[in-house]
């Protein structure tokens, strides 16, 4: 094996920010027309000049007479123009009578009036109720958001494609308000967590429902094509998620994927190509700080001077030699480097009066920052419809996803414990397995790269409609067939020349897994206005079948590496094969009622009947209904006499009802069996038997249930200018799945039950403002922000905490429990740390019972896992073709424990490294920062710190060709973009770790968040 070329890492350390440390944010939202008296140049502003001979005037009013400020008059095919005044009145000079005006103002429709004469024009301009008439996905149809009562948030592709990414998790983070994504950072990473609204379950599974083109969909959002998604709606109350009943409890995110549309046959090419980097890498000591750190260490220890101050009584053999030599090796250059990451999608769509056709091809293509960590997707997706004639048409939705996330990964945390002294090569050039020689505790981070794994995923989603108009107006019927299938080929080989194949003679394993699910659902819809009176009416019926298949076979010792994992019959050694096999079943009706006076009141009815198969034979069904009102008070008269300028909009939302959490597996309702194998009798015969398990079945089992109040606020202010809404909440999630324990003379040690009530409370704000509008310059700004609480209300019937697993009745549902450092002990304490078994460095910890000592009883809730604040500021800028943006994306409130202040977990005793800039205590340097290097945490304690962040996210800057130029190149369209993502992330533990969403800050295994130069083009042929 050749050594390994040095990585060099210089075009990361030419683009990091290393000098930033802070950020802050103006944003000026102008309400009122931001164009000053000024601009307008007294009475009017000439935009562009040309010669005239003849003058225009005229006056903009509204609807209510009031002028209208900054109204942009233009002559029709010139760029001639004018804005009206603060009376509404303009003044335009053109060179005859016999052409038009066009005329546009924010938040109304756009006119275009002929020009009659010299006579002076009164043009009334009338409101856009664009944004009110929007149609939004609800579930099992859709509706214009004025008529909505619950707590529904959507977002659309223009916004989601400004952010190029591998999936969609990626793309939602901090868009939509209540909504909290973590997402893996590794490529192709699965290890998503989505929260909407905080978690309500202790054991039964906070994940929301993901329904992919009307049908639930059993994956992640990293398995659906991104680049085929045109819409994403998140249900967020109990009225809106109602319609799925068992599974809505934590949510529901409804993904409608792209249609042809009507016209012309467009075909699309949307790519970029892309460098990544590491945001931020651990800052390791090099060799001179690292001996210092050491000599630190074991004088601490109290070892000798003339040990502690000697590196060659300390050091390791090998990094020995190398201090002597003065031979460094920086471990984390030669581990990450810049990677190369593309995607392309080409797609093709139309549409005619009776058919509608959306096709796509799309590759990603992702090279690891660590070496081993490549992906690559391949996605098809194909979207068909046809009207066969009046009253049926058929359609299917279907995407094929294939993901490879094969590749050995290096060790990372081996690298980072590594001495800087160590040396990664045997002479001959071949990797040195433990690279410090006389300790094994640490070995190559490369140790492992000649083993082999393939890591192949594929995915199928089809779904298959009709709608059938039925002989009765307003009344139709739709049914809806879907069908998932999902596969892992998990295969790997590590031969006798690896660290983990070495020991075995060589180890291969296979992982097989398919999975496969299929939904009917048939819906019947009334849908008719009776004049003033909408009525909606939907009916559905469903029924689901689950299936998960497993399998795995292991082998050890072979006499050569050459099948690797293609022939485990050959294994000389232990051989050990499982399988699973797990199917569940849910059928459901439901019904749901929509019925509004005028669009101005609302009302909402909705229940939804479930049976679940994994539930115990008592409870295999749970009824779950809703209600939700709403008014619309600005369609009141008396609201318009009162003559409130500036609400455009207003509209009350309340709502109250009941979903289900079905997180619980299947067959945990029956008393299980347990296999024990044994060697029987004197001749040493194998023999197998069955005994009861360790935990009893319980027949009463049934869904946790959630019960939640939604009060809303929906808003238009200053002509549209500024649009939003404020939702406050309040759910109780009673009848929680848990086990207790039960008395071992029942011959078992537990049971799951439904005991204990959780309650999560809330609000929720998304604004967007028009800041600036003229002819070339256009400024908006969209900020979401969230605040969430939650608190268990109650558990056992004995009312006590379950302090082994950190739930405590009054307190959050994930929290730090633990003994709480409120400083480091200093020299001038010594006395007073003596009384609590401690010396001057040592932790001091809070005696909270102030008894004089430190017990178990001194521990207290630390903080909560779950951050508390979420927010999101979004900012563009249009000029002429250009356009800017940046995200930014915030988390506050949040505890992490922080590994990298427990010394002793550090194992300087073995020689380790460490990271820069920490300022631990000696009897010179009394810090309050860190405790000494040779301090044991008194009861095990860990140290713990806020991991709040403010991370920008993407900036972007966008160019679109104008027609001219594309028409010239036979195009419909055609526009380029750069862009960063992850450009900074600022927190307070940055010098801990490389993210602050790691479990653990400072955990040296984690992937570091990835910077991405983003180059891409956007082509419409």
């Amino acid at each position: 094996m050749g050594k390994l070329q040095k990585r060099k890492n210089g075009w990361r350390k030419l683009c990091c920010f290393t000098s930033a440390k802070m950020l802050v944010l103006l944003v000026i939202i102008g309400f009122q027309n931001p164009i000053s008296a000024k601009d307008l140049k007294e009475e009017n502003t000439q935009i562009t000049s040309i010669q005239q001979k003849e003058t225009i005037t005229g006056r903009v009013l509204d609807i209510n007479n009031e002028p209208l400020i900054g109204v942009s008059v233009v002559l029709k095919g010139t760029t001639n123009g004018v804005l009206t005044d603060a009376d509404g009145s303009f003044l335009l000079n053109v060179p005859n009578l016999e052409g038009t005006l066009e005329v546009s103002y924010v938040g109304f429709v756009k006119q275009t009036i002929t020009i009659k004469g010299r006579e002076p024009l009164l043009i009334i301009m009338k409101e856009d109720q664009q944004i009110l008439d929007e149609v939004v996905v609800v579930g099992y149809g859709s509706q214009r958001k004025k008529d909505l009562t619950g707590g529904v948030t959507s977002i659309n592709a223009e916004k989601l494609e400004r952010i190029p990414a591998t999936n969609i998790a990626q793309r939602l983070q901090g868009q939509l308000a209540g909504m909290n994504i973590t997402v893996g950072t590794k490529p192709g990473a699965t290890d998503e967590s989505i929260l909407i609204r905080g978690e309500k379950s202790l054991s039964g599974g906070n994940n929301p429902l993901i329904v992919l083109d009307g049908v639930p969909f059993s994956g992640k959002l990293t398995e659906i094509d991104q680049n085929s998604v045109e819409n994403i709606s998140v249900l967020k109350d109990a009225s809106a998620a109602a319609i799925y009943g068992a599974r809505a409890a934590n949510g529901v995110i409804l993904i409608t994927t792209k249609k042809g549309e009507k016209g012309r046959t467009s075909i699309r090419y949307n790519g970029y190509v892309a460098v990544q980097t590491a945001e931020r890498l651990f800052k390791t000591q090099n060799g001179a700080q690292n001996v210092e750190l050491l000599k630190e260490f074991y004088r601490d220890m109290g070892y000798a001077e003339s040990f502690w101050s000697d590196p060659t009584q300390f050091l390791p053999s090998l990094p020995k030699e190398n201090y002597l030599a003065g031979k460094e090796f920086d471990w984390q250059d030669d581990l990450f480097g810049p990677a190369f990451q593309q995607e392309h999608q080409l797609s093709i769509s139309g549409a005619t009066d009776n058919s509608s056709y959306y096709a796509s091809l799309s590759y990603t293509g992702q090279d690891g920052i660590i070496k081993g960590t490549d992906y690559k997707k391949y996605a098809v997706t194909l979207n068909l419809s046809h009207k066969f004639n009046d009253w049926l048409t058929i359609g299917t939705n279907t995407q094929l996803i294939q993901r490879d996330n094969g590749g050995v990964s290096p060790r990372v945390d081996q690298a980072f414990y590594l001495s800087p002294w160590s040396n990664p090569y045997n002479e001959d050039g071949t990797y040195n397995r433990y690279p410090m020689y006389t300790t094994t505790y640490w070995v190559n981070p490369y140790a492992d790269s000649d083993g082999v794994v393939d890591d192949m995923n594929r995915n199928i989603f089809t779904s298959w409609y009709a709608d059938i108009v039925l002989p009765i107006e307003g009344l139709s019927f739709r049914s809806n067939f879907g069908y998932n299938f999902r596969t892992q080929e998990y295969g790997s080989y590590y031969g006798k020349t690896t660290l983990k194949g070495e020991a075995v003679g060589g180890e291969a394993e296979i992982k097989n897994t398919n999975y496969s699910d299929w939904t009917w659902e048939n819906v019947v819809k009334y849908d008719r206005n009776f004049g003033s009176h909408h009525l909606d009416v939907t009916a559905m019926m469903s029924a689901q079948e689950t299936r998960d298949m497993q399998s795995t076979m292991k082998g050890q010792n072979f006499l050569n590496d050459n099948n690797a994992y293609f022939n485990i019959d050959a294994a000389q050694g232990q051989k050990t094969i499982t399988s699973d096999k797990t199917e569940t079943a849910l059928a459901s009706y439901m019904g749901r009622v929509n019925y509004n006076y005028a669009s101005r009141y609302l009302l909402t009815l909705t229940g939804r009947y479930d049976g679940y198969s994994a539930f115990g034979k008592n409870n295999k069904w749970a009824f779950f209904p809703s209600v939700a009102v709403g008014w619309v008070a600005s369609d009141e008269e008396f609201f318009k006499n009162w003559n409130i300028k500036p609400i455009d909009y207003l509209k009350v939302r309340l709502s109250y009802g009941a979903n289900g959490n079905q997180g619980v597996k299947a067959y945990q309702t029956l008393t299980q069996l347990s296999q024990l194998d044994y060697i029987y009798g004197d001749g040493g015969t194998f023999a197998g038997g069955l005994y009861n398990g360790v935990e009893v079945g319980n027949p009463n089992l049934k869904w946790e249930t959630t019960h939640s109040f939604n009060a809303g606020l929906d808003f238009s202010l200053f002509k549209n200018r500024l649009t939003g809404n404020v939702e406050v909440y309040s759910a109780t999630t009673k009848d929680l799945l848990m086990k207790r324990t039960v008395p071992i003379m029942n011959g078992y040690k537990s049971m799951m039950d439904n005991i204990g009530k959780t309650n999560t409370k809330g609000f929720e704000i998304t604004l967007n403002s028009l800041n600036i509008k003229n002819k070339d310059f256009e400024w908006t700004t969209s900020l979401v922000f969230a605040g969430n609480w939650n608190k268990i209300k109650s558990l056992r019937e004995d009312g006590k905490d379950d302090i082994s697993n950190s739930w405590f009745i009054g307190e959050g549902v994930k929290v730090f429990y633990d003994y709480k450092v409120v400083g480091i002990w200093q020299n001038s304490e010594i006395d007073e740390a003596a009384k609590y078994g401690a010396i001057p460095g040592d932790a001091k910890l809070q005696d909270t019972n102030n008894d004089g000592k430190i017990t178990s009883d001194d521990r207290v809730i630390i903080g909560s896992k779950i951050p508390v604040w979420t927010a999101g500021l979004t900012n563009n800028f249009t000029y002429k073709n250009f356009t800017f943006s940046f995200f930014l994306n915030g988390v506050f409130d949040v505890t992490k424990e922080n590994g990298m202040l427990n010394f002793i977990g550090r194992q300087f005793d073995k020689g380790t490294n460490y990271i820069q800039g920490v300022k631990y205590w000696t009897p010179e340097n009394n810090s309050t920062e860190a405790t000494r290097l040779g301090y044991n945490p008194k009861n095990s304690h860990k140290f713990y710190n806020d991991a709040s962040f403010v991370r920008l996210q993407n900036v972007s800057l966008a160019y679109e060709f104008p027609k001219k130029i594309s028409s010239s190149l036979s195009l419909e369209r055609l526009s380029m973009y750069v862009n960063v993502s992850n450009v900074y992330t600022f927190s307070g533990v940055n010098k801990y770790g490389i993210n602050p969403e790691q479990s653990v800050i400072g955990a040296p295994s984690s992937y570091p968040v990835p910077r991405t130069y983003v180059l891409g083009v956007n082509v419409t042929f």
